[in-house]
């Protein structure tokens, strides 16, 4: 009894973990997009990988790349800064309606996406989709990423 408690105890832990650096690679790589935009002084994308546009999908993996006109693709100019793999473990990655396909950082590290409103959130579920186990980062009008205990649906 004793050892079944003990695992299960290990079990919640582990996935509390995974959960928490799920979500703070999501941050990190916000405050990159953000600071290289700073940095360059110009705009700076994260768009998402693969599958059809407008759905909100972020589980394939994500790009950082300068965005020379700001249309949400990458194109013949504009410099690849960092690839991003899918989320370990299962994770999904969601978005709400503004972020659907991208996020930009303008030089002045405000956030904006295709339209045109720079804020929303970025949901993590872990695998099942437990609701009450997910986060969420909530990405404000001026582009900066916090997190929160999240509510409503996983996918």
């Amino acid at each position: 009894m004793v050892i079944s408690t003990a695992a299960s105890v290990l079990t919640q832990l582990i996935e509390k973990n995974r959960l928490a650096s799920t979500t703070n690679s999501v941050v990190l790589v916000l405050n990159l997009a953000g600071s290289e935009a700073i940095k360059r002084r110009m705009q700076v994308m994260m768009r998402r990988n693969g599958g059809s546009t407008g759905v909100r999908v972020w589980e394939d993996g994500w790009i950082i790349f300068t965005a020379n006109n700001g249309n949400g693709d990458r194109d013949a100019g504009d410099i690849l800064l960092a690839t991003f793999s899918q989320p370990d473990h299962g994770y999904t990655l969601r978005t709400g309606n503004n972020f659907k396909d991208w996020v930009a950082y303008l030089p002045t590290g405000i956030s904006r996406s295709g339209s045109g409103l720079g804020n929303d959130i970025f949901r993590v579920c872990p695998p099942g989709g437990s609701v009450s186990s997910a986060s969420r980062v909530v990405v404000s009008q001026t582009g900066r990423p916090r997190l929160r205990k999240t509510s409503g649906q996983c996918p």
